[in-house]
Order: C-alpha cells, then structure tokens, then sequence
C-alpha cells in the first residue's frame, strides 16, 4: 500500500480535477460532433474485442457515459445495446445512463425500447434488464410499457417483466400477468441472500404475482375507504 504525504495527495487530487476538467471539454465536443454515433458504434465494437474485462468495462463505461449526452436517437440504441453487454461494469453503465435520460427525455426512451422491442434478438440481455429501467424512470405508464415484455419469447424476459409489475403494483396488471398462469417455461432465479438459484414456471410466478397484486387491490381499496 503507498503512503502519500499531504503535499502528494494534494498533488494527486490536482492532477485528478484536471483530468476531470479534460474529460469534460473533450466529452462536449465529442458530443457535439456529427458523426459522435457512428464512431460510438465501432468503439463499441472494438472494446468487446479486448481480452482484459476491466479495459472492456472501462471503455464501454466511457462510451457510455458520452452517448447519455448525445440526442441522437441512435444514441439511445447503442445504449440498449451495452446493457446486454456480458460484462457487469457495461451493463451497470449502460443502465445508469438510460435512467438518467428517461428522467429527462422520457418520450425518447420509449421509443428507443419500442425500437428494442421489435429489432433485438430474441435472447438479447438487454429484454431482460430494460423492464427495472422502465420501472425506475416511468411515471405513471410504467403498466403500460412493462407489458409488452411479456410476449416475449425468452422467459427470462418475461420473467423480469413479472418481477417488474409487482414492483409497480398496479392492480390493472392482474388482466395481463393472468394468462402466463398456464406457463410452462422454466427460468433461474436467485436468491439475494443466500445466492443460490432456484428453477420456477412462469406459471408459478405468474400466480404468485396476481396473488400479490391482489393483495395491492385490497389495500388500495381499504385506504379508499
């Protein structure tokens, strides 16, 4: 472990405030230029090339950082794309960033997961992660754009989006979580405090999830008066 006197951490933390100065004058012109996109895309594709994961995580955490600040709907695409990176620092990234936009760009955040919807590839990790950004930056609609997930082919997309809309706990969900009860499909899923992996049915989750929104429509009534 070094040992740093006064005068060097405060020499370190100098040359901190101007990196992070640098960063940020080179990230608004980089977010201003025309092409930020297209040169974006193929950085993308060189940092999945690298064979450390941390220099991969780095750059993507980079990458993702700038394209939060880019309007172009584009952006918003390749940001979706990372967040089924298989790194977990990528991923981490990718999801911050889409969160911070869906705070003030909501409409354009739905479109791009409208995009995602219907361009991804059915296994793509990305299905199975947009539903808790859904679920973190939407207002009132979240129902609404959760519940197309659950048509999706890959059950842990569906899974998620379950998971999801007990979350949210909005009793309009029972309608649309009710017809998975006949589900067979299988997912893993893990326990947070032991981490150990359990196989379910989407039918059982289902089920555990119209029982619980119900829950949620009784107390909703009973604070009604």
């Amino acid at each position: 472990m070094s040992k740093l006197d006064p005068a060097a951490i405060q020499a370190s933390l100098d040359s901190i405030y101007a990196a992070e100065r640098t960063l940020r004058e080179l990230t608004d012109q980089v977010e201003r230029a025309p092409k930020a996109c297209e040169v974006a895309e193929k950085a993308i594709a060189d940092a999945r090339k690298q064979a450390d994961e941390d220099e991969r995580g780095l750059r993507l955490t980079c990458l993702t950082r700038i394209l939060r600040g880019i309007k172009d709907p584009k952006a918003l695409d390749l940001l979706i794309d990372v967040l089924g990176d298989d790194t977990d620092e990528g991923r981490a990234s990718a999801g911050i960033a889409l969160e911070d936009v869906g705070m003030d760009r909501a409409a354009d955040l739905h479109a791009a997961i409208a995009r995602a919807l219907k361009t991804l590839p059915a296994n793509h990790h990305a299905l199975r992660e947009l539903p808790f950004v859904l679920l973190s930056v939407s207002e009132g609609d979240a129902r609404r754009a959760l519940v197309p997930f659950l048509a999706l082919s890959d059950p842990e997309a569906v899974a998620s989006a379950i998971e999801a809309l007990v979350e949210n706990a909005d009793p309009a969900a029972i309608e649309n979580i009710s017809p998975l009860k006949k589900d067979t499909r299988t997912v893993d899923l893990e326990d947070e405090s032991t981490g150990e992996s359990t196989q379910i049915t989407i039918a059982e989750m289902a089920s555990d999830a119209v029982e619980a929104l119900e829950e949620a429509k009784r107390l909703l009534a009973k604070a009604a008066g």
